[in-house]
């Protein structure tokens, strides 16, 4: 059966009189635009195709359809309905603004594809070259618009779908591309736009999906250290609302990042001490194969260890990070003995981490921080007073 696009295709044809050497270069990517991706059972997969016309003898696109299909080792996957464009430019080749096939929903969602035997056939479609107007038919009825993926990349359809349960490589293909172009000279006060066919000689590049299972792991190792104890300054000395202290992690992850696909879930977060309300997580972003950055969604609390773990059958595993402003020695324990080992480790008697001496936060640890201490323990300006504070033992080894 002729379809409503391809006829559309046919129809915009017979404007032409010379066959365009323009190709539909087109590819079909994950959202970030990787042709690889890898993914958990059961996780959504989301993706884009690309395209761009291979020269500039054109006015841009004036009309286009594939089909796509999800294929693994048991043959085709059934695919959902692509997604319909809202916004310029590639919402004037939606129903009522432009054509597409015939939708099962509503009238435009054809152009999300229409599902054959689990494949999406004939996606997208095309301007009103033709200068359609409502008195004569209900669509389209859209000023076409120049230079559509003539020059650079344009998006002309995201989709996603959930990925498959077994364990394997698949591949989503796009197949039998067909289209036209606006031919070169034409202007919109033309009363009609005539058009090209494009070439039959495309590139096209596929996506390939690695269905991979994992359980999350870290190394024991991170940026704050483990079991790091933070004795700075909790806020700001004149303005308690402004909070200090870690909210970020480079977590040692080795395979997890590459072999999962990592997100807030993948970990979770406890508070031993303080309030017992621990943060949640805000993000987590690969840094390398072996590494991930969390970030918190609030500091993590004074007088408290923050705690981060894997979840699933790693979870026994865990990164603490403790503190307790003016604590300088590490005893777990603020109290004037931290004055005795500020001092000691300025002159390098006892060489201790930033992190136990830049009480201020200024960046260097230097005989200011000797009286930002004094004035941490005695609660000056807007501080408590942090003297004899204590913090229980971290609950990592």
């Amino acid at each position: 059966m002729v379809r409503a696009l391809a006829a559309a295709a046919v129809a915009s044809l017979v404007l032409a009189a010379t066959a365009s050497a323009a190709e539909l270069n087109v590819s079909v990517t994950d959202a970030a635009g990787n042709s690889v991706t890898q993914v958990q059972p059961g996780a959504t997969v989301n993706y884009k195709v690309t395209g761009q016309l291979s020269d500039t003898s054109n006015e841009g696109l004036a009309l286009f359809g594939f089909d796509l299909e999800l294929t693994g080792p048991g043959g085709t996957v059934a695919l959902p309905k692509a997604g319909i464009p809202t916004t310029v430019p590639m919402n004037n080749f939606v129903i009522p603004l432009g054509i597409s096939n015939p939708g099962t929903v509503t009238q435009d969602d054809g152009y999300g594809g229409t599902i054959i035997a689990g494949k999406l056939v004939q996606c997208g479609g095309g301007q009103n070259t033709i200068k359609n107007t409502i008195a004569n038919a209900d669509f389209p009825i859209g000023t076409p618009i120049l230079g559509v993926a003539k020059g650079s990349a344009q998006v002309l359809l995201t989709g996603s779908f959930t990925a498959p349960a077994v364990e394997a490589q698949y591949t989503l293909t796009l197949s039998a591309l067909f289209g036209n172009v606006i031919r070169a000279g034409e202007v919109i006060t033309n009363p009609f736009l005539a058009t090209d066919a494009l070439g039959n000689s495309p590139t096209i590049g596929n996506l390939t999906i690695n269905v991979v299972s994992c359980v999350p792991d870290i190394a024991g190792t991170s940026v704050p250290a483990q079991n790091t104890l933070d004795a700075r300054y909790p806020h700001d000395i004149n303005n308690a609302a402004l909070k200090f202290g870690y909210d970020t992690f480079d977590v040692d992850v080795p395979g997890s990042a590459l072999a999962c696909s990592l997100a807030p879930a993948s970990f979770s977060v406890a508070e031993v001490g303080g309030d017992g309300t621990a943060p949640g997580i805000a993000s987590v972003v690969q840094v390398d194969a072996d590494t991930v950055r969390i970030t918190l969604d609030a500091k993590i609390e004074p007088q408290a260890w923050t705690v981060i773990s894997p979840v699933g059958a790693n979870s026994a595993k865990k990164l603490c990070y403790g503190f307790l402003p003016g604590d300088v020695n590490g005893s777990r324990a603020s109290n004037a003995q931290d004055i005795t080992a500020i001092v000691n480790a300025l002159n390098n008697a006892v060489p201790r981490p930033i992190s136990s001496t830049d009480i201020n936060r200024s960046g260097a640890a230097n005989a200011q921080d000797i009286t930002a201490l004094v004035n941490l323990l005695n609660g000056a300006a807007a501080f408590d007073p942090w003297l004899n504070r204590t913090i229980a033992a971290s609950p990592c080894p």
